[in-house]
């Protein structure tokens, strides 16, 4: 929910599995209904009614697959988490700051290799 007394849900409840809070049905079954409700192809809106006033929250999605890993489905946050990557257009900054991490960390390595190579 997004505050006491109101119905409207909140992608952010997927958090209460990563701080740890009790009770793994309820908290997959809200895994579920986040999915549901606040879903849209790869993408989820924050909450309840906010597609209609703004786009989806990226944020949710890796809430949610951080959240579906911890509970033991791992192969519904991999869906997540691939089908929100695939997505993504090219140049957000995701893709290519993964990608010039691996660059500079090659970079590194071949570095270390020559320097201590004959």
């Amino acid at each position: 929910m997004l505050h006491p007394g109101t119905e409207r849900l909140d992608a952010s409840l997927a958090l209460a599995v990563r701080f740890g809070f009790d009770g793994r049905d309820r908290l997959s079954s809200t895994l579920n209904a986040i999915r549901e409700e606040l879903g849209r192809g790869p993408f989820f809106y924050r909450c309840s009614g906010a597609e209609q006033h703004e786009g989806a929250f990226l944020a949710c999605s890796f809430w949610l697959a951080e959240a579906l890993a911890e509970l033991g489905r791992e192969l519904e946050a991999e869906e997540i988490l691939t089908g929100t990557l695939r997505a993504l257009p090219e140049g957000v900054g995701i893709s290519a700051r993964w990608s010039t991490r691996t660059r500079a960390t090659s970079s590194a390595t071949r570095r270390r290799a020559s320097a201590t190579s004959p």
